[in-house]
């Protein structure tokens, strides 16, 4: 549990862009959110873009080999708004916009067996955050940037 742990800061100190949406007073962020399931059963990875989840993971000399992803979806962050992603190992991760100053979001994420993190976002990159067992594998949430108008 310690390792994974260690990995989820590691890894999730990546820096992503946020899209601010400035037509009201309060700031919004767009983000995909994934789960996606990490294991060492098989070499399974899918869709083929999880492969740069793969590389990086090797990367950091974590020892999944199969990737699968699971859900996404569009989440709209307000300030102090938190949002709930409902995982299949039925547990939530809690996401929330904590404020967002020149440009830079800092987002509040809890799992309930977890410790919540807040980590500050800035241009590009993602956030993966650990989110318990499930199925012999690990579910990841997967934090990206999502730009108006584009498709998930």
């Amino acid at each position: 549990m310690g390792e994974l742990m260690g990995w989820t800061r590691a890894v999730g100190a990546c820096i992503f862009f946020v899209t601010v949406t400035a037509a009201r007073a309060e700031p919004k962020v767009l983000l995909r959110a994934s789960v996606v399931l990490a294991s060492s059963h098989g070499t399974l990875i899918d869709p083929p873009e999880l492969v740069r989840i793969k590389d990086l993971f090797d990367r950091q000399g974590l020892p999944f080999t199969s990737y699968k992803r699971l859900s996404t979806q569009t989440l709209e962050l307000q300030k102090q708004k938190p949002i709930n992603v409902l995982l299949p190992n039925q547990q939530t991760v809690s996401v929330l916009l904590v404020d967002l100053v020149g440009g830079t979001a800092r987002i509040q994420i809890g799992v309930a067996q977890f410790a919540r993190v807040v980590l500050a976002l800035g241009r590009k990159g993602e956030l993966f955050q650990h989110a318990g067992e499930f199925q012999g594998g690990h579910l990841m949430l997967v934090l990206s940037p999502l730009h108006p108008g584009k498709k998930l």
